[in-house]
């Protein structure tokens, strides 16, 4: 596999996380904040890609990944508590939902008659 295919995909799983962390965004502030969005993006993406790879399970990915999504939100956003608890399970509902649809219509796509 070539390093352009893995930065690739990891470059669109920051760009997903990052769109739906825009959507997080605007429905619990009411703006779209793209520092704060960009950084959830990246954050979550690096710590979902690296842990991964290192084989860690994926109870203990999960729960760093929200760490960090809540840590960026508190420093970067500097958001209250309780708000950036409300992004952070906006940003999971939504990515899991917008995920499985996504997948949803490729598989629904790649198994369509020719």
């Amino acid at each position: 596999m070539s390093w352009l295919a893995i930065a690739g995909t990891i470059g669109g799983y920051i760009l997903f996380l990052a769109v739906t962390a825009v959507i997080a965004l605007r429905y619990i502030t009411g703006a779209a904040e793209p520092r704060t969005a960009a950084s959830m993006g990246v954050v979550v993406g690096a710590i979902g890609a690296g842990a991964t790879t290192l084989g860690v399970h994926p109870t203990v990915v999960v729960a760093a990944a929200l760490l960090g999504d809540l840590g960026v939100v508190k420093t970067v956003g500097a958001h209250p508590w309780l708000r950036s608890l409300g992004v952070v399970t906006i940003h999971m509902v939504v990515s899991v939902l917008v995920g499985t649809v996504g997948f949803g219509l490729l598989a629904l796509a790649a198994n369509a008659p020719v």
